[in-house]
């Protein structure tokens, strides 16, 4: 019997200043989170057990004898928590099943309405995906404390081992500076930048840190400025690759902009080429952009606005032009040089640039709000990550305004024939539906959120499992709330099976 113990480092009700209804300079909003677990096993259903951690490893609260049918999930809230897993906690949390699963959770911050109520999940959010295992050493390539003034990291180290886990950060850059701290088995620990004074330049610090431990610990990340949350997992060196690729990558793309930030995790400098291939029927040429002599440990940003002003990834017809000068792109991404075969790993940061004027950003709009506010971070794949079948945990479709999209990108070297199959309900109907097509080496189809609408009905939530014949699948979910306001967009990596 294959069993599965999942890892997340988890927030509830952070007792944190607010301002108005943007985060204050010094500190993110109030977070709640939720979270869903889906049984990747298609075949047998999955009796889960959730148990809750404090900040110092003891037992919070446990759920015990969840279950959740094949190919299935389950939703938890915060009114479903258990009594001791209430306002204020801050821990983490360990799932134990009988059956491979894989969850992602929700974090969001509460926005001051005029009356100055807290409106929860007003502010908006990021996800992320729970993780199967820790390792002793863990990368994090993107970190800011007050970069520009208003953009910062903090971030929690889980301890997945079964006594105290003696952790050591360190930072790139010239500063030399290094974090220590003891954490008990099953317990995390917080480290927040923006008040780390070794961490400083010209504007602001923006660079990557190396989390290194006794016992094998994994890691969470969650960026923050004034509109926005995102958030990623740090990875393991088991999953760095010589060339990692991203399923997802937009420029311009209704002021739609996307920063990949790759590390380099080895122990030599190299000089690294990033491929961007347009999905089909979608605007753009394929075209390549390098940056030479990326040190070891040090993370360089590709993309952005790249490929939407240089000439030979602009395509001569169909490009959605703004103001004249940015041109649209959609499609992946794949790291394509390595020159000294470094380990790399890579976060890919989706920021809507609307209402930005200053230091090169487009769009300048003086007249909106949160400016900015629609982003969201996701963690690349090493192609050694593809597989025959994914999951997704939460699919859905105009459900409470929420839909779901997808990029899944062949990284094998075969034709993939893809079949995707939704399981979930809407308006009280069980509901199992599927959509089929095909994948080309190397591309990543964009299932745009009403791409389902002849088979998912309105009010559908559910999961979906994605099966390839022929390749080799990765792939990328987009939570979108249509209408919404702050930070609607929330990404997350699709399971593999």
């Amino acid at each position: 019997m294959k069993k599965s113990y999942l890892f997340l480092v988890f927030l509830l009700s952070l007792v944190l200043t607010l301002n108005a209804s943007l985060v204050s300079a010094e500190e993110p909003p109030d977070m709640i989170t939720d979270f869903q677990i889906q049984n990747l096993d298609s075949s047998k259903d999955a009796t889960v057990t959730i148990t809750f951690y404090k900040a110092d490893g003891t037992v919070a609260a446990t759920i015990s004898d969840v279950g959740i049918d094949a190919g299935g999930s389950v939703t938890y809230v915060v009114a479903d928590f258990p009594a001791g897993v209430g306002d204020s906690f801050e821990g983490s949390v360990v799932i134990k099943s009988d059956t491979p699963v894989g969850a992602i959770i929700n974090l969001f911050g509460s926005a001051i309405k005029p009356n100055g109520e807290k409106a929860p999940r007003g502010f908006g959010g990021g996800v992320y995906d729970s993780l199967s295992e820790g390792a002793t050493t863990v990368s994090a390539p993107i970190i800011f404390s007050e970069f520009y003034t208003t953009i910062n990291t903090f971030f929690f180290v889980q301890n997945t081992g079964s006594s105290e886990a003696t952790v050591n950060i360190t930072y790139s850059g010239d500063g030399g500076c290094t974090e220590q701290a003891v954490i008990p088995a099953n317990a995390s620990k917080k480290f927040t930048q923006e008040t780390n004074s070794c961490l400083t330049g010209d504007k602001g610090y923006y660079g990557s840190a190396t989390i290194t431990s006794d016992v094998p610990v994994v890691a969470t990340v969650v960026q923050y400025d004034e509109d926005s949350i995102l958030i990623y997992n740090g990875f393991t060196n088991a999953v760095a690759h010589t060339n990692p690729v991203m399923p997802l990558y937009m420029s311009n793309l209704f002021n739609t902009f996307t920063g990949i930030s790759i590390q380099n995790t080895g122990d030599t400098k190299t000089d690294i080429t990033v491929t961007y291939t347009p999905s089909e029927g979608f605007w753009g040429n394929s075209c390549s952009q390098t940056i030479d002599n990326v040190a070891a440990g040090a993370s360089v940003s590709f993309g952005n606005d790249y490929t939407s002003k240089t000439a030979e990834c602009v395509s001569d017809t169909g490009d959605v032009a703004n103001n004249g000068e940015y041109t649209s792109f959609l499609g992946s991404a794949k790291v394509t040089g390595n020159t000294a075969s470094q380990p790399l790993v890579a976060i890919v940061n989706q920021v809507d640039l609307v209402g930005f004027g200053e230091d090169g950003m487009v769009g300048a709009n003086p007249s909106r709000t949160n400016k900015g506010a629609n982003a969201s971070a996701y963690s690349a794949f090493s192609p050694d990550q593809g597989a025959s079948e994914i999951g997704f945990p939460i699919m859905t479709n105009s459900f409470y305004s929420i839909s779901t999209g997808f990029n899944l990108m062949n990284v094998g070297t075969e034709t993939a024939s893809v079949t995707c199959v939704f399981k979930g309900s809407a308006d009280a109907l069980t509901i199992e539906k599927s959509i089929s097509f095909t994948v080309e080496p190397g591309t990543a189809p964009n299932i745009a959120q009403n791409a389902t609408d002849t088979v998912l009905p309105a009010n559908f939530l559910g999961s979906a499992t994605c099966t390839a014949t022929g390749g080799s699948i990765v792939a990328v979910a987009n939570q979108v709330t249509i209408g919404g306001s702050g930070d609607t967009v929330l990404t997350y990596e699709a399971f593999a099976q």
